[in-house]
């Protein structure tokens, strides 16, 4: 990491399901939204 660069916290779940509905609309408005995958643990 860079100095005077901080690490950025971890998205919530609720903004994870959010921005994950909001893309699966995005592309395709009509369909049924699918699941949001599951995290990954590195």
């Amino acid at each position: 990491m860079k100095r005077g660069q901080q690490e950025l916290p971890a998205p919530t779940e609720q903004f994870r399901l959010r921005a994950w509905r909001e893309f699966q609309k995005a592309l395709d408005p009509l369909a049924q939204p699918k699941p949001l995958p599951r995290k990954r643990y590195h």
